[in-house]
């Protein structure tokens, strides 16, 4: 992995089918195309090793395909490789962006993605997209699920402000 990559914000997605190469080349053309001020910034596509992607398909200056090995031992689950694949992009990028942003292969960007450049006052943001399977409406409580992922997290204090939930700890 390249581990001199060094920037204000990084965008972070993974693909593991040619159908997700498809999608992400659209969305990496859409933030290019319309991203504004943040068109520019890098993005990381990771890709399951057991599984490579076709790297032409990403030739936009300041994208680049890094591997993505699940752990060993380790028994696959739903959603894992987002996983990995955000934990690999801290570590490859540990102290050397301010703002990590995970987006999906199969979202499109139509204006500059500002919202997600967070600052130093605030640690992380999320805006679920499955409110009703995943997600926790802004007025009420966040329930047993999310209070035990900021507990483990070491959050102090939450703020809900449409359209992100931001935390700081």
């Amino acid at each position: 992995m390249n581990s001199n990559i060094s920037a204000g914000t990084v965008l972070v997605t993974h693909v593991g089918s040619s159908n997700d190469v498809r999608q992400a080349a659209l969305m990496i053309d859409s933030l290019r195309t319309f991203g504004g001020s943040m068109s520019d910034i890098p993005v990381l596509v990771f890709e399951d090793e057991d599984h490579p992607v076709h790297r032409g398909e990403f030739s936009w200056e300041g994208v680049t395909v890094h591997g993505l090995a699940r752990p060993e031992g380790v028994v696959p689950y739903t959603l894992d490789s987002k996983v990995y694949a955000c934990a690999t992009a801290e570590e490859l990028l540990q102290d050397n962006c301010e703002s990590m942003i995970w987006i999906a292969p199969d979202c499109m960007i139509v204006n500059t993605p500002i919202l997600f450049q967070l600052g130093d006052d605030c640690d992380g943001a999320l805006r679920p997209v499955h409110i009703t399977n995943i997600g926790s409406l802004a007025e009420k409580p966040a329930d047993a699920f999310w209070e035990g992922v900021f507990q483990a997290a070491g959050v102090d204090d939450i703020i809900v402000e449409e359209p992100l939930l931001a935390w700081l700890s």
